[in-house]
């Protein structure tokens, strides 16, 4: 009767263990990773998006509580360095509602810095202005140490700022020198007010392919040494493929210790009547956005990237949003469709498949069935035939699952009878043991 009692609390132990171990799935209750450029996270992890910071609180908030729901875990926040004065101020206090609210949220602040074109200075008043901003710089990082932000450099140091609307060469090493220096003041005030900080060089315009220069240059420079990565803004422009995510492959190396190369700004723009209407690299209709951002999305993860961040939240400002006043466009719902399927799931491998257009990648997350992601890189409707299963990729990624939990819990419940049963039986051989050594 005891052993009968024994057996029967074994099993019932056993069986709440593998039930809490399988709820986990079913709750998505595996805890988010709070280093920023941690290797190995799931995807839910890794991605983010961009907020414009101007107008109102209310504006600011709509972004944030639009990222939340998708459950984004970085939020790209610039500071605006431009005008100087009492607009300046205005802006950062809403830069810094924005960093204390996307908290609240327990969403991480990757902040930057940036600014319009300065003027055709002369060189003695362009001297000033530059001290004026790092002294702005200076004096926001001290007030907002310690928060848990990732701090960027200077937004596009490539771009319009530093050649005064293209008035200089942007490869004239003048030029590069001057943002180069720049960035590395950036990086002592954040290791002099907050050294534990993660520091994110670059920011650069354009992918790594064609930007060699400009990262040698950082890769030079006195602050590169505590630089945890450098960031891109890889826009494509329709007119090369389309603007088809999957070139990304190829502009970029997989991420790595020789080359930390992280995507802080990429999208599509979208017909939609912004206060600012890009169109420069192209439209796209709202579905080629919603399949080219999500598929954007599985690429930067096939590159191991630990971070990167999308652009942008509204389409308020410019049409590349993923929402308008607060509605999810069908971006932003695919966005959230990913997080819904794949929260806390890590990509384990891509499929082969004998259709190279088709791409096919499995996730696993421990105690949940596996899931496949399978989209068509060509855009046309491709059949494959995987382990005798049929699949149909389309321009959008679709998610599936390849085992039934049911299917788990069994295997689990088998497992955890036979060591149950080892258990019991270790134990009647003892009880044994000891009557024959009454005797």
């Amino acid at each position: 009767m005891k052993l009968n009692l024994k057996k029967s609390l074994t099993f019932l132990v056993s069986l709440g263990l593998c039930l809490l171990s399988l709820s986990g799935c079913a709750n998505n209750g595996e805890k988010s990773s709070t280093d920023a450029l941690a290797e190995n996270k799931p995807l839910t992890d890794k991605w983010g998006i961009y907020i414009n910071v101007s107008d109102s609180q209310q504006f600011v908030k709509e972004q944030l509580d639009v990222a939340h729901k998708i459950g984004l875990k970085f939020v790209r926040i610039p500071v605006d360095q431009l005008p100087l004065g009492k607009d300046y101020q205005n802006k950062t206090k809403l830069v810094e509602y924005a960093i204390h609210y996307a908290e609240a949220k327990k969403m991480t602040p990757v902040v930057n810095f940036t600014g319009g074109v300065p003027g055709n200075y002369d060189q003695t008043a362009y001297v000033d202005f530059i001290a004026g901003v790092k002294h702005d710089i200076n004096k926001f990082i001290r007030q907002n140490a310690n928060l848990g932000i990732v701090w960027e450099a200077w937004n596009e140091p490539n771009g319009a700022f530093w050649t005064n609307d293209n008035r200089h060469d942007v490869n004239s090493s003048s030029v590069i020198n001057e943002w180069v220096a720049m960035n590395n003041s950036i990086q002592k005030f954040v290791q002099q007010y907050d050294p534990k900080a993660t520091f994110i060089n670059g920011d650069l315009e354009g992918p790594p392919i064609k930007t060699a220069k400009f990262i040698n240059a950082i890769r030079d420079s006195s602050g590169y040494k505590e630089t945890k990565a450098i960031s891109f803004h890889p826009y494509l422009s329709k007119t090369v493929k389309n603007g088809k995510p999957e070139q990304l492959l190829s502009e970029f190396p997989q991420y790595s210790m020789e080359t930390p190369y992280l995507v802080t700004e990429f999208g599509y723009s979208v017909p939609y009547n912004s206060e600012t209407y890009e169109q420069r690299l192209g439209i796209w209709t709202y579905q080629q956005q919603a399949a080219y951002l999500s598929r954007s999305v599985f690429i930067m993860d096939m590159l191991k990237m630990p971070l990167f961040t999308l652009f942008n939240t509204s389409n308020k400002k410019v049409n590349y949003g993923v929402e308008s006043n607060g509605a999810l466009n069908p971006a932003g719902k695919m966005l959230l469709h990913i997080r819904r399927e794949l929260k806390g799931y890590h990509l384990s491998e891509r499929v082969s498949v004998s259709d190279h257009n088709v791409y096919v990648l499995k996730y696993k997350k421990a105690f949940c069935s596996d899931k496949l992601v399978y989209w068509s890189a060509n855009d046309e409707k491709n059949k494959v035939n995987l382990k005798g299963r049929e699949l149909t990729a389309t321009m959008a990624p679709k998610i599936m699952k390849t085992n039934s939990l049911l299917w788990k819990f069994m295997v689990c419940l088998s497992i955890l009878v036979i060591i149950s049963t080892g258990i019991l039986w270790v134990v009647k051989v003892g009880h044994r043991g000891k009557r024959n050594s009454r005797y």
